[in-house]
């Protein structure tokens, strides 16, 4: 048994077109889908019901009222029926076969303990001018992931995404769940949860599997396209980071005066040569500097707590972490 398991939040129109999608797999496993209401106040509840009755007992509706996407894709744990516990986004559209990809790389793999799959964006048909929809850090910060279409297995700290991941109910039961102290609450753009698990389970000794052929479509709304929501998701993911033990905070300083000073330089050439300037590279860097800034200032906030040991090669990849975060 799989459990497809869908946390929510006043989403009820792009929930609608996630559960169809899932509704619309044909594998040969049995599979469950939860939508774990996380406190909606639209529609979400009224439109779960109304799929579960159509669905036959496949679709279920579960209500968490603790705000938080960690503890909404934990309570789906705790009331899954499954062996393979999958998360996916409620803005999500998962492609035929996606399923029975997944299913086919834990057969080949027995040792995979988590696997996750390729994430594509839906992007609007205009953006603005600073947006490069081919940018590999704007595309991580909107939760694209693509290894190739092939499977491979991931070292950290390359992971899937909580957009589009799966785990062994085993696996959970001997490192634990999605720790709500790194994950997204309300406003706060922190995002670790799911790498944090997923070190966890490297740490344990399980391996993890990325399948390009299990893909799902990201659709991104226009108002997620404007610099001030970049920022704030930048800014949490350093917190993230941090908070994790993956930046050490010296090195949050030192990434901190090295952006400050890159930036500093964009602007004298924005204002010596304003036509020659980059935008689009020029706000790129500018996402570094406010992931940096985050980092240090969960460092200064906590005393530099650590949930986790250090990951090795943790100062080598904090730049790199930046853009996937």
């Amino acid at each position: 048994m799989y459990s497809i398991i869908v946390p929510t939040f006043n989403r009820a129109e792009s929930l609608a077109r996630t559960v169809q999608s899932l509704q619309a797999q044909r594998a040969d496993v049995p599979y469950e889908i939860l939508v774990v209401d996380n406190n909606s106040t639209d529609r979400t509840a009224s439109l779960v019901r109304s799929l579960a009755v159509r669905s036959g007992g496949r679709v279920r509706h579960v209500f968490e009222s603790s705000q938080g996407l960690s503890l909404a894709r934990n309570r789906g744990i705790a009331e899954a029926r499954g062996e393979v516990l999958v998360f996916v986004d409620d803005d999500v559209v998962a492609r035929p076969g996606w399923l029975g990809a997944l299913a086919e790389t834990y057969r080949r793999h027995p040792d995979a303990w988590c696997v996750g799959g390729k994430i594509v964006l839906a992007l609007p048909d205009t953006w603005p001018g600073w947006f490069d929809p081919g940018s590999p850090i704007l595309g991580a910060y909107l939760s694209a992931l693509n290894y190739g279409d092939g499977e491979i297995e991931l070292e950290y700290p390359q992971t899937p995404h909580g957009a589009n991941m799966s785990l062994r109910r085993e696996a959970v039961e001997r490192v634990g769940q999605f720790d709500p102290r790194v994950g997204p609450i309300g406003l706060r753009h922190a995002v670790g949860d799911d790498s944090d698990l997923c070190w966890r389970v490297q740490r344990a000794g399980g391996r993890v599997y990325y399948c390009g052929q299990a893909t799902v479509e990201h659709v991104v709304p226009p108002q997620r396209l404007t610099k001030r929501w970049f920022r704030a998701r930048a800014f949490g993911g350093g917190e993230a980071f941090a908070q994790l033990g993956v930046l050490p905070a010296s090195r949050a300083w030192r990434e901190l005066g090295h952006w400050a000073l890159v930036g500093l330089r964009h602007t004298v050439s924005a204002l010596v040569a304003p036509g020659r300037a980059d935008r689009r590279r020029m706000f790129e860097d500018e996402l570094v500097l406010w992931w940096s800034l985050g980092a240090v200032r969960q460092h200064v906030s906590s005393s530099t707590l650590r949930l986790v040991p250090s990951r090795p090669g943790g100062n080598e990849d904090a730049a790199r972490c930046a853009s996937s975060s």
